[in-house]
This record gives C-alpha cells, structure tokens and sequence, in this order.
C-alpha cells in the first residue's frame, strides 16, 4: 500500500537561492489515479504534477489546492511557511497549465522553516525518512498519518490501485462544553449510531455521555455529570420592566428601547392594534460585571389588516448604578475587569435570519470608569474578530483572528480566513499595551482560560482538547 503525500505552496518569490542550493533528490511521476473529493486529478503533464519519493507519493498543494483542503497558508520572508486546518467554504480544485513532464525530475530539501499549526514540522512529523520536498517553487508536503489524520482531519484511502482522499468528513461523535470546573472542563460527548430498522433502513440513534478534561493531567475522564442540576444552570436573573406611555423602564430607568406605538408607522404602514407589543428581560454576571439582556416582541396588526411580528434583544452593562447601552442583538460571553481600572467585555453579532445565527467575529468592548464605551477592535487592525477568555490578576487573555469582514450583516466574508502567522493567542494588559503573544494559532470550536493562565482549545473533529504552545 501506498501512502500520498501531500504538498504545500510556496510562491515563487519564496523560492529563494537557500532553497536551490539545499540538497538535491530524484522523484518520479507516478501512473495510478488520485481522487480527490470525488474528483480524478489528471496530473501526468501538469506544472504541478504528483511524485514519489522512497516509494511515497508528494502532492503539489499549491495555495488553491490548501483551500480547496481546508488547509490556509501564510509565508512570512524571513521566517518560513507557516501552515494550519482552518475549515472553510467550498473551494474548486484548480487546473493548472500544461508542461511536457520527464517521469524522473529533481527535488531540493527545502531550508525555510516550515511550521504546522503552530508546531515546527520536525515535531508533528515522527517519519523522518519523508522530508519536504520543494520542487518548481511549490512545498510538497508529505501526507503521514500524522498529517492528513491527525492535524488536517481528512480520511484516505487506497483500493484497486486508485487513491482517495476525502476532507469534511461527518464523523459520529462529537464533543460540546458543558462548563469550566476550578481544575478542568466537562464536555457532553453525543454519539450518533446508525440502527438498522425491521424495513432494512437505517435509524440514528444519539447517546450521551459525560467527560471531563482535567487540567493537572491533561487527560479526559468519564464523569457522572447531571445537565439539570441547579449548579450546573448558568445563573440567570429576572429583570422586571414596565411600558409606559411607550417608553421601556426597569425600575427608575428608562432604556433606550423604541418602544412601539399605535398610530406610528412602520414598514410603510399605520400601526392600528396590538398582539404582542411587550418587553421581558434577564440578569447575568461575568467576572461580578453585571450585564442585562431586554427582549421587545412585538406583533403589529395594520389599518390595511396586515401583520408583522418580530424580536429584538437590547443588551446593557452595568456602572455606578446605571446602564450603559451596549447594542442591538448581540451576544455577550465574558468580561473581566483589566489592570487598567477598565472593564473588557466580548460580543458577538446576533445574526436575524430565518433562524438566529451567530457571527464568528468577536468584538471587544472597554468601558472607561467615566462611562465611555468603545470597541477595542479597530486598535488592531489585523484582527477583526478579538475574543477574551477571561483574565488573571488583570491581565486580559484573547484569541485574536484575522476573520474579515463583508460590508452586509457582519458575515464574515469568508468564515474561516486566517493569518497562520499574526492570528494566535495572547495576554494583554490592557489600553495603550501591546498584545504580547503566548500560543500560536489552533483552529478550534472553542478555547478555555485555565486558573494558571494555561489555555485549551476544543477540536471537535479529533474528539480532543489540546493546549496551545
């Protein structure tokens, strides 16, 4: 059996005369099939053919082939390539122009560092027998099991002489965070088994079980856990509001809510009755910061008998005993007081669509003593998305991403766009600091703040939680 090695691009510009002078080995142009995503890749007379080498196919993975196999790249002069998973959208196999190919050709070992998310290659890479390879000014990389199972959760396969590769692959169990304990992490792990049923179909049937990621150990445990139990419940608190003359309050304080009112129009037409037209809301803490959340429901009869309905969620911070608006549908999921004096706090857009959906870019908030709010984002302008996990003694730690922006809605352009290099993990002491960076980039589901100032990162494809370095 075979084994296909997969290759990573490397501009031309990259290809520098380290790269040319590195030591030289003989490859070959292999003749059986490659299926990649249910497509067969002709490659015999491509710019960018596939070869062997020690009885092991390279693969050219030039920058379209690294999305196309959720894969993002970043070359940094000076430093290397810098390769990580990062899921994305669709993305075409690309066709290359054609050359006329000799079955043997010559490689070089390439001298640039070359990093896998996050790791030198030397450590992810137990078969050192299969270096890299550069050839034509691409990085060919070779596909171990620790690659392509292990770090870039593709499946392979090779039957009747044809080899297949396959990514996003649906995979029967999976974990999801329950809550952080002062020494680990409980997740619920569901297990999704396919039944045959008695008309010879197939029923799936979802389990549930419990583990707990312990910090001292670094190991996951199964765990009694009951979800239903008062102490495992986000603590929750009502928050009582009144309408009255068409103005929201909540106690003394009128919030910033436009109350509808018969009479005034919307959507073009005349409010004549009202279904629904009421507020309800609710108390929560992060870091003894408190914050609020008011959701208006509204169901709007017209003169012309039409209807609309509709739902929106106001969302404060409380300071000095006022509430300082924050914004419309947004999602607040931490906040921690900095070494500053300032509050820090993360929001995420809540997207009104059919059904809600959240965006993957986070904004972070300060709130001055004096009561001045404003986004923290724009102070780096290479991360749109500034996530805080929480803080030690005041110092803040973030996940920071690329993850551009569209101009509509907040939707990331492209979801899973990343700088291997910039993005990563970082503690930060707050305004008119630098971020200081403590772990390279992890694509994950999720990332936890350990006591110590460790930080975990959930992948939910490997069914692992794995520290950042």
């Amino acid at each position: 059996m075979k084994k296909l090695f997969l290759p990573f691009l490397i501009s031309l510009i990259a290809c520098n005369a380290h790269a040319f002078a590195a030591t030289e080995v003989t490859t070959q142009i292999p003749d059986y099939e490659c299926i990649i995503e249910n497509s067969s890749i002709y490659y015999q007379d491509s710019l960018y053919p596939l070869l062997s080498y020690r009885d092991v196919t390279y693969f050219p993975m030039t920058f379209d082939y690294c999305r196309a196999l959720n894969l993002s790249t970043s070359w940094v002069e000076g430093k290397g390539l810098y390769i990580v998973y990062q899921p994305s959208t669709a993305h075409a196999l690309p066709v290359y122009e054609t050359t006329q190919n000799t079955k043997l050709n010559t490689a070089v070992l390439p001298e640039y560092p070359i990093y896998i998310n996050g790791k030198p290659a030397s450590e992810v890479m137990k078969q050192q027998e299969y270096p890299f390879l550069n050839f034509r000014g691409v990085t060919y990389c070779p596909m171990t099991w620790e690659l392509a199972h292990q770090e870039f959760a593709w499946e392979t396969d090779w039957t009747d002489g044809k080899f297949t590769l396959t990514t996003n692959v649906w995979r029967n169990t999976n974990l999801f965070f329950e809550r952080s304990l002062p020494d680990g992490l409980v997740f619920s792990e569901i297990t999704d088994t396919e039944v045959p049923t008695e008309d010879g179909q197939l029923r799936l049937e979802t389990s549930i079980a419990y583990q707990k990621f312990d910090f001292a150990t670094q190991t996951m445990q199964p765990i009694e856990y009951d979800p239903d139990a008062e102490e495992n419940q986000f603590p929750y608190t009502e928050a009582t509001t009144e309408i009255k003359d068409g103005v929201c309050y909540f106690g003394d304080i009128a919030l910033d809510i436009p109350i509808k009112k018969i009479g005034d129009s919307f959507a073009g037409r005349t409010i004549e009755e009202f279904y629904d037209n009421s507020v309800t809301g609710r108390g929560y803490t992060f870091s003894d910061i408190q914050f609020y959340d008011f959701n208006y429901t509204f169901n709007l009869l017209y003169e012309d008998k039409g209807m609309s309905m509709g739902r929106e969620t106001h969302s404060y911070v409380e300071q000095n005993g006022s509430l300082i608006y924050i914004g419309r549908d947004v999602w607040i999921s931490n906040a921690a007081k900095g070494a500053d004096g300032n509050i820090y706090f993360t929001a995420q857009q809540q997207l009104k669509m059919i059904r809600t959906r959240t965006s993957v870019a986070y904004d972070l908030y300060r709130l001055t003593p004096d009561g001045v709010l404003t986004k923290v984002n724009p102070e780096f302008p290479d991360y749109n998305s500034m996530q805080l996990l929480g803080d030690i003694d005041g110092t803040l730690y973030l996940r920071c991403t690329w993850c551009p922006e569209a101009t509509q809605g907040g939707v990331p352009a492209d979801y899973y766009t990343v700088s291997a290099i910039n993005d990563g993990y970082f503690s930060w002491n707050g305004a008119n600091s630098p971020l200081t960076k403590i772990a390279n980039y992890i694509y994950a589901d999720e990332s936890y703040l350990s006591p110590t100032g460790d930080i975990y990162a959930l992948v939910r494809w490997r069914n692992a939680v794995l520290k950042a370095e």
